[in-house]
């Protein structure tokens, strides 16, 4: 069951990989942005530019409010991206920025954005670990029936050495 388990998350991190490759492609022609706008907050996160956006908002006194909840996506150039073309990625900040913005009584913004690289690289890490532990108990499930670990051959007769593979 715990080797089935691994695997699953194995293949399903082996496919977010995949998926987000492709986002990550098509942030550079095409930037989606999703918000979520309540009261006087709103919450919106996007992709543009090979970059993740984490938006929030809070309105003041003198905000304003939002008439009722709702949830929106858009799509446009992601040449006119503001955040990005604001908060350029260069060498030295690698693609990673924060800024957080306030007008008195008005509004407090807070504005992340996070290279897809990045997020990328945290999956490749992931799928590596759960690899290790789908091959980790594959091993010991063999181990259990008496079975060569690395190849699964039978070694009951010769417990030392596995006449099959040598280990």
């Amino acid at each position: 069951m715990r080797r089935r388990l691994f695997k699953s998350a194995f293949l399903l991190s082996i496919f977010l990989c995949v998926g987000l490759c492709i986002l990550c492609l098509r942030s550079f022609w095409i930037a989606d942005a999703w918000g979520w706008s309540s009261g006087k907050r709103t919450i919106q996160c996007g992709l543009a530019a090979g970059r993740l956006r984490f938006d929030t908002t809070l309105l003041g006194e003198e905000g304003g409010e939002w008439p009722h909840p709702s949830l929106a996506h858009v799509q446009y150039k992601a040449s006119i991206d503001p955040p990005t073309q604001r908060l350029p990625a260069t060498f030295g900040n690698l693609g990673f920025s924060f800024e957080r913005g306030s007008k008195p009584r008005n509004f407090t913004s807070s504005l992340i954005l996070i290279p897809i690289w990045a997020a990328l690289l945290l999956l490749l890490v992931m799928v590596e670990l759960f690899r290790r532990q789908h091959r980790r108990t594959l091993q010991d499930e063999r181990r259990m029936r008496g079975l060569c670990p690395h190849c699964g051959y039978d070694i009951r007769a010769t417990p030392t050495t596995c006449p099959e593979c040598g280990h």
